[in-house]
């Protein structure tokens, strides 16, 4: 069965949604909407699941980067810091690891474009 220009109108929709609560604002017009098919009002909330778990993703992986920039942005201002102060040889070596150690999860992560490492 071919999609209403309506239904095909809210998926476009749920596909462009960029939030949470954005894509809850077209998930309450399709339920509100006494219109569609039965067949089409399930595909589209199958949709919208759909959209929920990948924009939760999305915002769960942005969170985990942002930590592992400061963790690593940290380490490399506390290296400069310590070797502009003079610290003693194994003192740096140690946080030199420690930096490595950061750097080598975003090179497993292959995420060494967005932090130019």
């Amino acid at each position: 069965m071919a999609m209403s220009e309506k239904a095909k109108k809210y998926l476009k929709e749920i596909k462009g949604a960029k939030t949470i609560p954005e894509l809850k604002d077209v998930e309450i017009a399709i339920k509100r909407d006494g219109i569609l098919a039965w067949a089409e009002f399930t595909k589209l909330n199958e949709a919208v699941e759909e959209k929920k778990v990948a924009l939760r993703k999305k915002k769960q992986e942005t969170s985990l980067q942002e930590i592992l920039f400061w963790a690593y942005k940290k380490e490399s201002d506390k290296l400069l810091k310590m070797m502009d102060e003079g610290a003693d040889k194994d003192a740096i070596q140690m946080q030199v690891q420690r930096y490595d150690s950061i750097g080598q999860i975003i090179a497993e992560a292959d995420l060494e474009d967005e932090y130019e490492v």
